[in-house]
């Protein structure tokens, strides 16, 4: 009964690391869906029609937004990330009931919105 005992404390012992590595792939992955993800909390200037940068935005991690006198924002607007039914990260904004949805992808310090009435918008991160 002592070899059973001791080869169970060997076996666990090797599983630790294991156990280790999977519980912080874990927590990154939840850090990921967090619903204010760092990648998007900060200032961003927005890409005009006329190809001139203006209209910043800033999207706060409580989930408020502030704009500019260009790109006016409602104060009751709020945004949070959110997993579409395909499980596709979204970015999303509503005001009471009333909101939307849009897919985006990050490279770098620029943010692309896909989608919307006017086509894709893109941002570069104010530092």
């Amino acid at each position: 009964m002592t070899g059973g005992c001791l080869t169970f404390r060997r076996r666990a012992v090797r599983l630790v690391p294991t156990l280790l590595l999977l519980v912080a792939a874990a927590c990154a992955d939840s850090a990921r869906d967090s619903a204010h993800p760092a990648e998007l909390v900060g200032r961003w200037v927005r890409l005009r029609p006329d190809r001139s940068w203006g209209d910043t935005m800033e999207f706060r991690p409580d989930g408020s937004l502030l704009g500019s006198a260009g790109y006016p924002v409602p104060p009751t607007l709020r945004w949070e990330v959110k997993r579409s039914a395909g499980g596709v990260r979204q970015y999303c904004a509503a005001q009471g009931e009333n909101g939307f949805c849009r897919d985006y992808h990050i490279s770098g310090d620029t943010l692309e919105m896909l989608g919307g009435p006017q086509g894709n918008t893109t941002f570069r991160r104010v530092r």
